[in-house]
């Protein structure tokens, strides 16, 4: 099955899939801007990503924002279950699916510019929103699941709201292309 035709009948097989014109994660983006901080990544005994700064080595402690789950240490020594995933660079966090937040606005060219150009990222946007468009309108079952795809935070999301994100994320992309050509 090609990936447009698994996008358009079985959009909840992407969500596991890296899209095209995705940003390797919305947490490389954040790493990479703070590669030159001497930041160290940890994640929480649930796995939400936090970062320490200075000597990278936790001495305060907090809770996780996502989940309430002890963060930081004392001493140099993590909280207990806390994972130190290493410094700038040297950290993986990518993630596959459709990432909202990568699609509108400042971050929607947050992607390794040296594979792509900027025309060749924003076509590949459009065709993805328009496949995307194609699946939010088709059979329900594809709704839902292309919904579920497109706003992967939102519990039971509607395919009404996902329809209106992709509307947007195709305006902006089309006229981010004009602007370029």
């Amino acid at each position: 099955e090609s990936f447009a035709a698994a996008l358009l009948f079985n959009p909840e097989t992407q969500r596991r899939n890296f899209l095209p014109s995705m940003p390797d994660d919305e947490m490389a983006v954040v790493i990479s801007a703070m590669q030159r901080e001497g930041v160290g990544w940890y994640h929480c005994p649930n796995g939400h990503p936090y970062s320490v700064g200075e000597c990278t080595r936790p001495m305060q402690q907090a809770k996780c924002i996502q989940c309430g789950a002890s963060i930081g240490g004392r001493n140099h020594v993590p909280e207990a279950g806390n994972t130190f995933k290493g410094r700038g660079n040297e950290v993986n966090v990518a993630t596959p699916g459709y990432m909202t937040s990568a699609t509108l606005g400042a971050n929607s060219l947050a992607i390794n510019r040296d594979l792509m150009s900027k025309i060749t990222i924003r076509v590949m946007r459009i065709l993805l929103h328009s496949l995307l468009s194609i699946a939010l309108s088709g059979l329900p079952s594809s709704q839902q699941a292309a919904a579920e795809l497109v706003l992967p935070s939102v519990s039971n999301p509607s395919p009404a709201r996902a329809i209106e994100h992709v509307a947007e994320a195709f305006q902006e992309d089309w006229a981010s292309l004009r602007e370029l050509t």
